[in-house]
């Protein structure tokens, strides 16, 4: 296949943010793309993006050098990254090295919630990022993402799998709009295709209904074909539940998320009414497809939710 130029170069190509860079990576080249795979280490996950096709470049985004060569040709870069104390150092770099190398469009993986003044520090550091990239003068475009499907694999299927029970303490009581990574990456992808229409807007990327956290063990009780409860937890409950202890940043992240998606009673005046995910249109806008709903999103991974894998 020839490929298309210009080289499109996507950071955490080879990341479990979701998954969406590999997914992004893999789309491109589908599409005749010429993919610069930006990745930390060159493991199995790596070399299996170079096997399709894409140039590989090993390389950390805290290491200003090696993102200005890594920059070098580009036109257009996916930027996304971890929810790590360390985002807004690399995406200030990346932003002033993406200015001076001449870099025409950015389409930038942000969250539902991104705002400067967050008690979430994630949230807070993304606001400042969505700034920063702004300030850089080049064409950016980010994508607010909703709480990913994707996550139930990490956080709920191991105890769904061993007690037919989960928690996700992040969710609050407000409904979310779980949406699934590959929707994600499908709008970068559209974005990173024809980018200029959509300079300098921010899109609501989320699925196409909105659960309460009942619904979402219903609906894992429906699909599963067997019993599954949703327990509520304190984080420090919750992270004991899992049997591994998460970083002190995502912690606290999800602790201040937790709290914010919460009723919440004052001493003497009314419970505020938890504020509950607003469903998108994105997807379906930008992909001309409809949004993958969580019943399809658990009967695709049923088996690491111990079902019975989708034909």
């Amino acid at each position: 296949m020839t490929q298309i130029t210009p080289t499109i170069l996507v950071t955490g190509a080879a990341g479990r943010v979701g998954g969406t860079g590999r997914m992004v990576v893999e789309a491109l080249l589908e599409r005749g793309y010429a993919v610069r795979a930006f990745v930390r280490t060159s493991d199995r996950r790596a070399k299996h993006l170079e096997t399709l096709g894409a140039e590989l470049f090993v390389g950390d985004l805290l290491d200003f050098q090696a993102v200005r060569a890594a920059l070098q040709g580009i036109k257009r870069a996916y930027f996304c990254y971890p929810v790590s104390e360390s985002l807004l150092e690399a995406a200030i770099g990346f932003a002033a090295l993406a200015q001076d190398g001449g870099l025409e469009a950015i389409v930038d993986l942000s969250q539902g919630g991104a705002d400067v003044f967050s008690t979430s520090p994630a949230a807070r550091q993304h606001g400042l990022v969505e700034r920063a990239l702004d300030w850089a003068n080049v064409g950016v475009i980010h994508l607010r993402a909703s709480f990913f499907a994707d996550n139930l694999l990490i956080f709920a299927a191991p105890t769904i799998v061993s007690q037919g029970t989960f928690s996700l303490p992040y969710l609050g009581n407000a409904g979310s709009a779980l949406v699934a990574a590959e929707d994600i990456a499908r709008v970068a992808v559209a974005l990173l295709e024809d980018p200029q229409p959509h300079f300098g807007k921010t899109y609501s990327v989320t699925g196409p209904t909105v659960l309460f956290p009942q619904e979402i063990a219903q609906t894992l009780s429906d699909v599963l074909h067997r019993p599954v409860t949703y327990t509520d937890l304190s984080i420090e409950d919750w992270q004991k539940l899992l049997g591994f202890t998460l970083s002190s940043h995502l912690t606290q992240h999800f602790a201040a998320s937790g709290k914010a998606r919460s009723v919440q009673q004052s001493h003497g005046s009314p419970a505020r009414v938890p504020i509950s995910d607003t469903i998108s249109d994105t997807v379906r806008r930008l992909t001309s497809r409809e949004p993958v709903s969580l019943e399809t999103f658990i009967r695709t991974h049923a088996q690491a939710f111990g079902g019975i894998p989708s034909a």
